[in-house]
Formats: structure tokens, sequence, C-alpha cells
């Protein structure tokens, strides 16, 4: 009897035996589950609440920082606008259109600040002759007597500090504008001798200055939270009580610096934090009773779902049958539609975890297929790509070619001898750097830089010279192609320094101990100073590929100062085919001629040299 019982339960379906079990095990752990999960949830909501406060601080310090990265990247841009320096750098007994020029210059920074910064009511520039000039929506003025009497200015200048939140104040300065509350930011201006040439200030309404998420502000107004923030000096920077009308500036002022010892202790939560880059402290005053209201409302829905839990056991026993039988179903179905060459992922969502693996495992399986399946029919397609950019290689430089030759006669035939020879050279510059017919070697690039100098030479009544020191045994190692032309492009670009002065180049090779090959460019030209090499090395150094190595069709316009895209992009291509010891560096020669050093390292050396 026992034996057939135990028959009847073993070949039982597998959904009968799970309501069974559930309803004999479900009921007393009902129960238990509830205490424990009303206990733990009252005390993560209090361990949540608390948290809230800290992130909410977090979020009030990062907005602020963010602020300040974002005027300082505004204001940085004057540091490069050498048209503005050299206007404020003027004499201060220049003449009349100096000082036009000067207010010119000083009135299109402010416009482009306004543009740049939208939420600005006014902006002004405060020279160190005392003088101000001020842009605004509005069209005013300012009452310099007024503005220089202004304690907040004061502040200002007498601190170290370069760029420099105030404290708020009102705009009382700008003749006749209403008062409003607003907060300054400054930022000291400097030539690049480091000598003061005056104070860019930037009003911001105070309801601006912070801009917190529509999540933030919602839970702000939702647990009353109060925001303060205050200068070193304890005066308010900005308080969410008085941007929203709550209290006056009278007010705050007068209980500054003790808002967080009257309002410390249980019935709120209070974080006080420094930013890091403005000096400012952030104060956050929470009351306790609306982050924990919530615990009550997890009271009464823990007995209530107990109530309602008990009640539907019976019906959940009844559905975790076919929750089990449902996705095995759809499984056997998504499989015969797959043997039909219907690859389809099974969305389907299951509660029991060995059924949602069993489903991610075989929607594993039909992404992996379709994988395969993509990945042989790119393979296709980049074959047949392979195969037209190859065509296209055979064709273009032929006609390239053709076309050249027939100009060059065309110039013949007019008597532009001179036009028909640097067609000449240019064709044979082509014809050498083109060529995929064999490996590109040192020899073939001594001979397309000199072959480009022929061309600089005509252009400018021979002023350039090149000496070639490379030894002979070094002429037939295969390097990649175009390596030292752009090096010489931009001695001359960079280096020739007019008519007067001859511009003599220098090409150098060694082979060092390990093997690699040092190629050595100098001049005689302009140079750089130490700090300038000292910068570049720096650039050249950072890792990832150039804008001009990703982009082709970028040019040395992106550049700050001409030199080093050219450079970057050879750097680029010797490290993806040499590897990371392959360099590019600035140094000076022993006469203090500039030099620049392509190093090309042993390992892996000629086995790529087409790009």
């Amino acid at each position: 009897m026992k034996e057939l019982i135990r028959k009847k339960i073993r070949y039982r379906k597998i959904s009968t035996k799970m309501t069974v079990s559930f309803l004999a095990a479900c009921i007393f752990p009902l129960v238990i589950a509830a205490v424990v999960v009303y206990t733990y949830s009252a005390r993560q909501l209090h361990l949540s609440a608390l948290e809230f406060a800290e992130v909410f601080t977090s979020q009030i310090i990062e907005n602020l920082d963010s602020r300040y990265n974002e005027f300082d990247r505004t204001t940085k841009s004057i540091l490069y606008d050498s048209d503005i320096l050299n206007a404020l750098t003027g004499s201060e007994d220049e003449s009349i259109s100096g000082r036009a020029e000067k207010n010119f210059q000083v009135r299109r920074l402010l416009m482009k600040v306004k543009t740049l910064q939208p939420d600005l009511c006014n902006v002004m520039f405060f020279m160190n002759s005392g003088d101000t000039i001020t842009f605004n929506d509005y069209g005013l003025s300012v009452d310099e007597k007024t503005l220089t009497k202004e304690d907040w200015l004061s502040g200002i200048l007498s601190s170290g500090e370069t760029l420099k939140f105030s404290e708020l104040h009102e705009q009382d300065y700008l003749i006749g504008r209403k008062k409003t509350l607003v907060v300054t930011i400054s930022r000291k201006i400097y030539d690049y001798h480091h000598n003061y040439l005056g104070i860019l200030l930037m009003d911001l309404e105070a309801d601006r200055l912070l801009v917190l998420s529509d999540a933030f502000s919602g839970s702000r107004n939702s647990y009353n939270i109060r925001i303060n923030v205050s200068s070193l000096n304890g005066l308010p920077v900005y308080d969410s009580d008085l941007a929203a009308g709550l209290k006056n500036m009278e007010a705050v002022i007068a209980e500054a610096g003790r808002m967080i010892p009257e309002q410390a202790g249980r019935d709120y939560i209070v974080y006080t934090q420094q930013t890091e880059k403005t000096s400012l402290t952030v104060n956050v005053v929470i009351p306790r009773g609306q982050l924990l209201m919530r615990i009550g409302a997890v009271r009464t829905m823990t007995v209530a779902a107990l109530v309602i839990g008990v009640l539907l056991v019976l019906l959940i026993s009844a559905l975790l049958g076919r929750s089990l039988s449902r996705p095995m179903q759809a499984i056997r179905t998504q499989m015969s539609e797959a043997e039909q060459g219907n690859y389809q992922a099974l969305f389907y969502s299951t509660d029991t975890e060995e059924m949602g693996e069993l489903i991610d495992s075989y929607n594993h399986m039909i992404a992996r297929i379709e994988e395969l399946i993509e990945d042989v029919y790119l393979a296709q397609i980049k074959q047949k790509n392979a195969q037209f950019v190859a065509l296209q290689t055979q064709i273009n430089p032929h006609m390239l070619y053709n076309t050249l030759e027939a100009i060059r006669m065309k110039a013949m035939m007019r008597g532009a001898d001179d036009v028909a020879e640097m067609i000449k050279i240019l064709s044979k510059m082509f014809k050498s750097v083109l060529n995929q017919s064999g490996s590109h070697t040192i020899a073939d690039e001594l001979d397309y830089a000199r072959t480009y100098l022929q061309i600089q030479n005509i252009r400018k009544q021979d002023m350039f010279s090149l000496t070639v020191d490379v030894p002979r045994e070094l002429y037939e190692v295969p390097v990649i192609p175009v390596i030292i032309q752009p090096v010489i492009e931009n001695s001359i670009r960079h280096g020739f320094r007019g008519f007067s002065h001859p511009l003599h180049i220098r090409v150098a090779g060694m082979r060092d101990g390990e093997g690699a090959i040092h190629l050595l460019v100098s001049d005689d030209g302009r140079g750089m100073s130490a700090e300038e090499i000292r910068k570049k090395n720096e650039e050249l150094l950072q890792g990832g590929f150039s804008r001009e190595f990703l982009d082709p069709g970028a040019t040395e316009e992106g550049s700050a100062d001409g030199h080093g895209i050219g450079l970057e992009n050879i750097r680029d291509r010797l490290k993806l085919y040499y590897g990371e010891k392959a360099c590019v560096r600035f140094s000076l020669t022993g006469e203090g001629c500039l030099q620049v050093e392509l190093c090309i390292p042993e390992k892996a050396r000629g086995e790529r040299t087409d790009v």
C-alpha cells in the first residue's frame, strides 16, 4: 500500500506536486515573513532616509562644482583670445583709437560670455584703471561709484582666488534696475606675464545658482528640505527659503551662522559639507518626520498584505501549476519555429529560477546563431569591398599620372617650363607614395623628401637646402610611407623666417643597440623654447588616436598652434604598426637647432608598410 502511494506521488505532474507543497508550507511561513519584512523594511527606510539626505547634499555639492567648472571653462576662453589680451595690455596714456579698440574688444568679450551663459542677467568688466564696461539684456549702465563701494566687490578684489562666487547682494549699482538679488561670479584676468588686467563680473539671479533635476526638486518640495549655501565668512550665497519667497534677505542674513546649531537635533537631519572648488559651505536641513513618515505606511501595508496573502494562497497554488507548464510549452513552440528558420528570441516572464535559466539559455543560443549568420554575411561584404577598393587602387593612380602628364605637356607647349617642371616633380611624388608594387623603404622616404623640397624651392626661390646623413645600410630598411616629409613640411611652415634667412634641413639616421632605427630631422629655423618642447612631448605621449588619424579629412585648423597634428598622425601610425615602443619626440641639438626624432623599433618593423 505504501509502495502504491509512493508510486502515485512520484508519477504526479510537477504542477500538482508544487501546488500541494505550496499549500503545506505557505501559511505559517507567511506570517513569519510578514513580521521579518516589516522589521527589515522599517530599518531600511530609516537607513535610506539618512542616505537620501547624504545623496541630496552630494547633489548640491556636485551642482555647485559643475557650475564652477562651467564658468571656469567659459571664462578660460579669454586667456586664448590674443586680440582681447593685447587690447587690455595697452598703456594707460594710449590714443583715442586705442581706447576705442580696447572698449570694443571688452564689449566683444562680454557679449561672448553672455552668449555662452544665457542665464546671466548682467556681465561687467572692472578694469584695473577703475573703469567699468557692462553688457545686459536691459541696456542699462553701471553706477561706478556705487559699485566700488560694494562690500562683496571688496571681498573679491582682496581674495587670492581667480574664480570666485560672491555672497548674495542686491543689484542696486545698475541705473534704473529694480532691486534684484544676485550672485556675482568673478574671474580675474591676467596677461601672458601674469600682470593683473582687470576682473570679469557675471551677475546670476539668486534662484538660478542651483539647477536641480526634477527628481531632486520634487523631493525637496515633498520633504520640505531647506538648502543654504554660505561663503567662508558665513554670509549667504544661496538660500532655498529666500528663493521661494518664504523669507526675506534680512531674515536670512540675521540667522546666518546659527541655523545649524538651532535646527540640528532629534527633529532634523542636518548635513554640512564644503565644496571642493568653490570654498562654499552647503547646509542641508531635512525634517525627520517628513522622511520617516513612510514607516507607518509600511506597517499598514504589511498587515493588509498578510491578510490578503492568506486569502489568496489557494488561488496562487492553483496558478502555480500553470506557471510551470506554460513556459515549457512556449519553449517547445518556439523551437518548432526555429526549425523552420524563424530565429526569434522568447520573451516570456516567469518567476521560476530554473525555467528562467532555461529560457535565457534558449535566447542566448538563438542570439549566437544570428551572430554567426551575420558574421558570415558581413565577411562576404567585407571581401567584396576589399576587391572593389583594390580595383580602385589599380585604376586611380593610372588616371592620375595620365592627367598630370597631359597638364605638363600643355604647360610645355605654352612655354611655362617652370610649371611643367613642378608638375613633373609632383607626378614623381605621387608615383613614389602611391606605388604599391613593393615595400616602401627609407631610401624611398628620402627620395620623396628631396622631391618635396624641389617643389618648395621652386616656390621659394631656392631658400631650402637638405643634408642627408643616413648610413647606406639603412636605405633598404622597409618603413611605412610618408613619415619624413611631414616633418620637413613642419620645419618649413614653422621654422622658415623669411627670404633673408635660408633654411637648412638635416636628416640623419642611426641604429641603436636594440636594433631600433632613429630618424632625426633638424633645422636651423625659428625653433622652440624648452617649455614648448616639454609641452609638445607631453601631448605626443598621450594615449588614443588623434583626430586626424580617426578622421582623414581633419586639417591643422583644429590645432592650437599649428604644430603637432601631422606629427600626432605619424605617431599614431608608428604605434599602430610597430607597437608602443615607437615614438615621436622633440629635442634640441647641440647647436640649439630644433630636432624631431622618429623611433622605429626592431619588433614587427617592416611587416606592413601600406599605410
